[in-house]
């Protein structure tokens, strides 16, 4: 609960990428995928800066064999999916709804409702709408590991066991980790 107040918090005080930051995205993002990354609204912004931080301070404390420019890519465009409909509000009160009426809102996603339908998919499947768009604009590898960044380790273990060699990724790891701190 500490962790999702602490959300809603830097959410509404949430600041667009600085100019060092607008480098960062220079840096690593094809002018395509910063065109997604600044359809995101700004606390989504902001928010995949904070993960790309966070990725990389455990990426230099953990050591592990990674690369490290997929992983800030991977960073930076994990949640494009949501896009501009993903509000404050609306993602606040489609974690309300998930927890309190779990299953409703799930079958609720999955209807063409126009708001809420739409609202709570996009909640639900912005992983893999996030890595349709990658897919869409030639970032392959970085799909297949965004795909993939809210599944439970239990699932990633059978998804590896079955051959899916990003399922057991460092860049994986460290993407979920990251985005689970914040």
């Amino acid at each position: 609960m500490m962790k999702r107040i602490k959300q809603f918090s830097r959410a509404l005080v949430a600041k667009g990428p600085s100019e060092d930051e607008n480098k960062i995205l220079k840096k690593y993002l094809t002018l395509e995928a910063e065109k997604y990354f600044r359809s995101m609204t700004i606390p989504d912004q902001r928010h995949v800066l904070n993960v790309f931080y966070t990725a990389n301070e455990l990426q230099k404390n953990k050591k592990l064999p990674v690369d490290n420019f997929l992983l800030n890519r991977c960073c930076l465009l994990h949640d494009i999916g949501r896009g501009r409909k993903m509000t404050t509000f609306c993602k606040t009160f489609s974690v309300i709804l998930d927890k309190l009426c779990h299953r409703w809102a799930v079958r609720r996603g999955d209807s063409k409702e126009k708001f809420l339908g739409d609202m709570l998919y996009h909640y639900y499947h912005h992983a893999e709408l996030s890595a349709t768009i990658l897919r869409n604009i030639g970032m392959k590898e970085e799909a297949s590991i965004v795909e993939l960044h809210h599944h439970d380790e239990e699932k990633l273990k059978e998804l590896y066991q079955q051959g899916n060699k990003i399922a057991g990724s460092n860049e994986l790891k460290i993407l979920k980790e990251a985005d689970d701190l914040n």
